[in-house]
């Protein structure tokens, strides 16, 4: 089928098509008499692409993820890679979520009480927050 048909099918614009083609997401077509000729296979890579689009993908992961994708071994690396950083997130969005329910809960009046506060709640404590207590000026501890 040719790119306007696939255009249609998947409303994905021939421009964003040709995009994908120039950096290595869709592979190349085959060409009849100068004109770009597609299999139905582009449309499964196209909904798929969508698709991790939808679900936060960017345009390189998906690349990697699709040219590793007759190596079992590569695909499972790139996968596993995603999660690890998924994980990553998850326990940021927490950290925040924490951060912010007690900023809400918190009667505070200076940035040292929110600090404060956040300390006696333990959010402070997790080493995955990277955040450095503040030394106590007065005692000299954190």
């Amino acid at each position: 089928m040719r790119i306007s048909e696939v255009a249609e099918r998947t409303g994905v614009l021939a421009t964003t098509i040709r995009f994908y083609e120039n950096i290595g997401l869709l592979p190349p077509p085959h060409r009849l008499n100068g004109h770009r000729v597609y299999g139905t296979d582009v449309l499964d890579r196209l909904t798929l692409i969508r698709f991790g689009q939808n679900t936060g993908f960017s345009l390189k992961e998906l690349t990697s993820l699709f040219l590793g994708f007759s190596s079992r071994t590569k695909r499972r690396n790139a996968a596993q890679g995603k999660l690890k950083e998924l994980k990553i997130q998850r326990d940021r969005i927490k950290l925040m979520e924490k951060l912010l329910k007690e900023i809400a809960l918190c009667h505070c009046g200076t940035i040292q009480q929110v600090r404060e506060r956040l300390m006696r709640s333990g959010a402070l404590d997790n080493p995955s927050s990277r955040v450095l207590k503040r030394v106590d000026k007065t005692t000299g501890t954190s």
